[in-house]
């Protein structure tokens, strides 16, 4: 029981002289990657290299997967770079200021991927609203002309009302 219970002593400083010395390390300033990627993708490591089909939405996801991919390591690069200023600290916050302006304007600025496929079937979507109203624009058309064709060919008078009437007379001569 004493074992267990200085044991348990031991444990508790060794974990206390960790966490100080992270202490000493912290920078309030320090950006984080979960500040500026979507939720979901914090942890995101590697490429995503599944095959499909070039337009699909699958495609555009595994677009959109490697684009945040590569901005998460460039913001460790940029990172690091900072980190590495620790024996200066004004230099070093200046250094992180930059670094979370450049992944806002990021933010901001840049056309994700998935944004790009959005947009592409936003405009596909529009043009086949706009093909599907020509065309039924175009079917009235022609029903307008139907109607009006049976409207004339009922008011037209018959052929045999304009042709003048001839008989048929059969005459037989040599009798």
């Amino acid at each position: 029981m004493k074992k267990n219970i200085a044991l348990f002593t031991i444990i508790i400083l060794l974990i206390g002289l960790t966490a100080n010395s992270e202490d000493n390390q912290y920078n309030p300033n320090r950006p984080e990657w979960k500040d500026f990627c979507p939720f979901g993708l914090e942890n995101i490591e590697s490429y995503n290299v599944q095959k499909s089909l070039a337009g699909t939405d699958k495609h555009w996801q595994i677009k959109e997967y490697n684009y945040w991919v590569d901005r998460k390591k460039d913001f460790e690069k940029d990172l690091k770079t900072c980190d590495e200023l620790a024996n200066n600290p004004e230099n070093q916050n200046q250094c992180y200021a930059k670094l979370i302006d450049r992944q806002n304007r990021h933010n901001q600025s840049d056309v994700t991927p998935w944004q790009v496929w959005q947009n592409k079937r936003a405009q596909w979507q529009q043009a086949a609203y706009a093909i599907q109203q020509q065309n039924m624009q175009q079917q009235q058309l022609n029903l307008q002309r139907q109607q009006l064709m049976m409207q004339e060919s009922q008011n037209m008078p018959k052929f045999s009302d304009i042709m003048p009437k001839t008989y048929n007379v059969n005459i037989r001569r040599g009798y």
